[in-house]
């Protein structure tokens, strides 16, 4: 191949490249999580982070980390992201803790939380947490097996190939795919999502008599199946192997009544137990 040639080969390709990239930046969706990383690598020449938070929605609505650092004089960050589940917690603790090693990490857990989605609108959210994942982690394709069939990959590797039939949706020129939060808007700090709102009890029935304890659930159900287990325990194992302190934590939500069985609740606690961290149920401390 003569050098002319070469020097062509190079551009041709070197141009698909940019424009593969550049269409995965149009078709990507708009979502909090994008502002969370966003948020983050912006701050990774700050101090060294002290506590990281990671979970589901449970998460990043209840954790504010400009409150903890304004009490506990920290350094911190909130990685919660929509309905992620236990098992896939792992791809985002791995991602987050790349350059810093914290100093505390906090797991939130709920019954809902445990075990492999299997709806369809759920599956979506999770596909936010996986287009944060270098396309090389071999933890990325075991992950992604085990909630998407074969024929489903290219979508979870590709944003093009994902949403290209809603390509007169998108914006080609503004590439920012982060949401726009103001005064009005939910309030949003370092991944943490919150809402200008007033709870008035008198005139809404599911906050009647919120601050009483509620009666946990007898339910018989049984939330952790021997892979459950497991995934927690691995979860916990992950989080200790980068040297930080590890607590487990479970929050209430004002958003939606779930139920909590004390089976639940009692595994957390044996499994928290066996691997030598500290598990706080924050449904016990509703004053």
């Amino acid at each position: 191949m003569t050098a002319s040639k070469f020097i062509s080969a190079s551009i041709f390709l070197l141009s698909l490249v940019l424009g593969a990239a550049y269409l995965e930046r149009v078709f990507t969706t708009e979502n909090h999580f994008n502002n969370t990383m966003a948020d983050y690598e912006k701050g990774l020449d700050s101090l060294p982070i002290d506590v990281m938070i990671f979970g589901s929605s449970h998460a990043f609505t209840a954790y504010n980390p400009l409150v903890i650092d304004q009490e506990a004089n920290t350094l911190s960050y909130n990685f919660g992201s929509d309905a992620l589940r236990i098992p896939f917690t792992d791809l985002v603790l791995e991602e987050a803790t790349k350059q810093y090693k914290p100093k505390l990490i906090v797991l939130e857990v709920y019954p809902a939380s445990v075990g492999v989605p299997t709806d369809e609108k759920i599956k979506g959210f999770h596909l936010r947490v996986f287009d944060h994942i270098s396309h090389i982690n071999p933890d990325k394709l075991k992950s992604a097996l085990r909630i998407y069939q074969a024929a489903e990959l290219p979508g979870v590797y590709s944003t093009t190939v994902r949403n290209h039939d809603k390509w007169h949706k998108q914006d080609f020129k503004n590439l920012n795919r982060q949401k726009a939060y103001d005064q009005v808007s939910p309030i949003f700090y370092k991944g943490y999502l919150g809402h200008y709102q007033v709870l008035d009890s008198l005139n809404n029935a599911d906050l009647i008599n919120f601050r009483v304890k509620n009666t946990y659930s007898n339910s018989k159900r049984e939330f952790f199946t021997d892979e459950a287990k497991a995934d927690l325990k691995d979860l916990i194992g992950r989080a200790k192997a980068s040297g930080a302190e590890v607590l487990v934590v479970s929050s209430p939500d004002l958003r939606a009544k779930y139920s909590w069985p004390k089976r639940f609740l009692a595994t957390v606690q044996q499994l928290c137990d066996q691997a030598g961290v500290a598990y706080l149920n924050l449904n016990d401390h509703y004053q």
